[in-house]
């Protein structure tokens, strides 16, 4: 027997005793939790069974059981048709199916329907807690029932649609390509080694052997997530693809994604590389074809990848690309960063989502509909309270222009300085920078429809810039530190006129802030980025070792943070001294007067 990843259940005289539409029936809990079990261990539950559907719908209800199984057949139909029907829309092979039931007859008919499914009578049902076939692996979060109940939902959409090509135009299939690989060896390892029906290539290897693979420098390897409005599959791919010889070494996607046309869209958006197909795959690639249904998001997967290090800090940096430089130093074995910063869209428009303002109405954003933004003004993940420590620069605050849209009274933020999108004697400028970056969509149409739709209204003022702040702080956990990231104090390039006064204002006003409200700290530009010699092109962009000298800063205030977090993590206290470090008072003496070198030893006494 193979690894079973599905067990079809008959129900009367199986998995509960007696028959529901004659004499009643009795449960049999070792049944109920063993489909429990079962679910927390990623191996699926289903139902065949010749019954009325919602009598059996209502009875498994009340046993709380009915959120277990996948696609339930319930008809007084054969069941072999009804088990291949099934496993066309759970996208299984039957040699990985367990179906049970009483009846040698209906054991018999499943197989002629299905050959290589696996049958056994009830008695079985007591071995398979110890059954190597039923290993399985730790999924307590049930996320692959999940996925099963996503197929399910769509399985019945698919009816509303008179042809498949409309019913995945509808699914709004998103895909991401991740090339930072460094936590998801143990996902690869586990695409190579289970799947069989969209494994191209079949090249098996150990874990310490998908270690050195993902290093391996030759090849241009990436994972691939996939998400769609039904919800988020994960990352459910991975290709090695060798530029030099055009040859695609590693071609693996998990069948959760069957027959939404994902690996012919990679394989062509790779321009139909070579690649050795071992067979058998449940789908042919093609050299012509390139499915007009998916589209690629620049966007990460709308969760954080912190699983693979429990210990790590956890740490959300929103901010300009520039300030990866500084990143770079502090990422490692003991600190997990994941970047949301400005990015080039695949119409090659530039996206900046870091204001202020558009965090706070990212739930709107989309109703400005212009092509300088994007659905990642709508999907921060600033606000999902899944990381340790908020790393914020607010240099687009300091520098953006900020228009008015007079249907929805929404603000876009956008450039800064010169060049307004509003004013007309700028449209051939714009247009030339415009055609230089070949953006699409930007064009003389939508200047004239911006002018039309928008007010130019200035800068956001210091007093507006403070209240956007507490709105923000508010919105987060109080738990979790944020730490700001101000501007530098310096003369800039001569398109800049102000830049300096405005960052001087700004400044004093995130001074004040983070003077008055709790959980909030400062990496201060200014102590490193004092001359113009210390910046490049303008005043937002730093000399190399400027971000270095940054990087240790932060390193410090993250290390310090996190020790003031964890001293004064005491809840429903009620000594004298819990309650005296827990106060306002102290808290604030601890993060303004206390030097860093000291609080490690004043810890050893509280």
């Amino acid at each position: 027997m193979e690894k079973i990843k599905l067990i079809i259940w008959d129900l009367d005289e199986t998995f509960w005793k007696g028959t529901l539409s004659e004499e009643g029936i009795e449960p049999i809990q070792f049944n109920i939790d063993l489909v429990k079990a079962l679910t927390n261990k990623g191996i699926m539950n289903s139902i065949v069974s010749k019954n009325d559907y919602n009598l059996v719908k209502n009875e498994l209800i009340k046993l709380g059981i009915w959120d277990y199984f996948i696609f339930p057949s319930i008809a007084w139909l054969p069941k072999g048709q009804l088990i291949k029907d099934l496993l066309e829309k759970a996208q299984l092979r039957a040699p990985n199916v367990l179906f049970l039931d009483d009846n040698h007859s209906n054991l018999e008919e499943a197989v002629f329907y299905n050959p290589g499914l696996n049958i056994e009578l009830p008695d079985f049902i007591n071995l398979i807690p110890t059954h190597d076939s039923f290993i399985g692996k730790d999924d307590s979060e049930h996320s692959r029932l999940k996925q099963y109940k996503i197929l399910e939902e769509k399985s019945l959409d698919i009816i509303n649609f008179s042809n498949n090509d409309d019913f995945l135009l509808a699914s709004e299939i998103k895909v991401t390509l991740i090339y930072d690989l460094e936590y998801y060896s143990d996902r690869i390892y586990e695409l190579i080694e289970r799947t069989n029906q969209l494994n191209f290539t079949k090249k098996r290897f150990s874990q310490t052997s998908v270690d050195k693979l993902v290093n391996d420098d030759s090849l241009s390897q990436f994972v691939v997530s996939v998400s769609d409005k039904y919800g988020d599959y994960g990352i459910v791919g991975y290709c090695a693809y060798s530029e030099k010889s055009h040859r695609l070494e590693h071609f693996v996607f998990s069948c959760r994604i069957l027959n939404l046309g994902v690996e012919q869209y990679i394989y062509s958006k790779l321009n139909f590389p070579e690649i050795d197909i071992i067979p058998s795959v449940a789908i042919e690639l093609d050299s012509i074809s390139s499915p007009n249904w998916i589209t690629e998001s620049e966007l990460r997967p709308n969760s954080l990848n912190f699983e693979q290090n429990n210990d790590a800090i956890r740490i959300l940096f929103k901010g300009g690309c520039d300030l990866s430089q500084m990143l770079f130093y502090i990422n490692g074995d003991k600190v997990n960063v994941v970047e949301e910063t400005n990015y080039v869209t695949k119409d090659n428009v530039s996206i900046h989502n870091e204001h202020t303002y558009l965090l706070l109405q990212e739930e709107e954003n989309t109703k400005l509909k212009i092509p300088l933004l994007d659905e990642g003004s709508s999907k921060s993940l600033v606000f999902n309270s899944e990381y340790d420590v908020l790393i914020y620069s607010v240099l687009m605050d300091y520098t953006q222009e900020l228009y008015l849209n007079k249907e929805t009274g929404l603000l876009f933020p956008h450039g800064g300085y010169y060049n307004f999108l509003s004013e007309e004697s700028n449209q051939d400028i714009l247009l030339e920078q415009f055609r230089k970056m070949n953006s699409k969509g930007l064009d003389k149409t939508f200047l004239s429809n911006f002018r039309e739709n928008f007010v130019h209204i200035g800068k956001i003022t210091p007093s507006d810039f403070v209240g956007n702040l507490s709105k923000l702080r508010n919105r987060i956990s109080p738990s979790i530190p944020i730490v700001f990231i101000n501007g530098a104090e310096v003369d800039s390039n001569e398109l800049e006129v102000g830049a300096k006064d405005r960052h001087i204002s700004m400044n004093k006003a995130l001074d004040d802030f983070i003077a008055n409200n709790q959980n909030c700290y400062l990496l201060d530009v200014r102590k490193y980025v004092y001359d113009l010699n210390h910046v490049t092109g303008n005043v937002r962009h730093y000399q190399r070792s400027k971000y270095r000298d940054l990087a240790l800063e932060l390193k410090s205030i993250i290390d310090d943070v996190i020790n003031i977090k964890d001293a004064f993590k005491i809840k429903n206290s009620n000594s004298v001294k819990e309650k005296a470090l827990n106060s306002n008072f102290i808290r604030n003496l601890w993060k303004t007067y206390v030097p860093s070198r000291m609080k490690n030893f004043i810890k050893k006494f509280i």
